[in-house]
């Protein structure tokens, strides 16, 4: 049985990692400039959410696509993003991502486990008690 609050919750998981890369967001100099990269706080990102895998599991998902674009209120005018300041920090959200999806998921009663690989490494989560089948 699909419960959609887990629609939801996905959903408002991927909103506050995306704010956190918004966070540090930085727009590029100009070519005369190049040291001048000011932050600006926003990205211009469109997301795709799915609910199965390749192989057609259940899984749910979310692509964002984040354009190479950020506005600059100072200038009004939409620039190039300084993309080190996004690919330096993947790891991190995505940890704020899983994070925030646990705490969400949790919230609605469910129960999480860990999952590792033989060679020991962190695989993310899964819902307790849902049959491999």
């Amino acid at each position: 049985m699909e419960d959609p609050r887990i629609f939801e919750a996905q959903a408002k998981a991927v909103a506050h990692a995306l704010a956190e890369v918004e966070k540090d967001c930085r727009r590029r100099g100009s070519a005369r400039r190049s040291k001048a990269r000011r932050q600006t706080g926003n990205i211009a990102v469109a997301t795709y959410q799915h609910d199965t895998s390749r192989q057609l599991d259940p899984q749910i998902h979310t692509h964002a696509v984040l354009f190479n674009l950020s506005h600059d209120k100072e200038t009004d005018s939409w620039k190039a993003l300084h993309s080190p300041s996004v690919y330096q920090r993947r790891a991190y959200i995505t940890e704020v991502y899983r994070n925030a999806l646990a705490r969400e998921l949790m919230a609605l009663g469910y129960e999480l486990e860990n999952r590792w690989n033989d060679r020991g490494t962190d695989l993310g989560f899964e819902i307790k008690n849902v049959p491999r089948n």
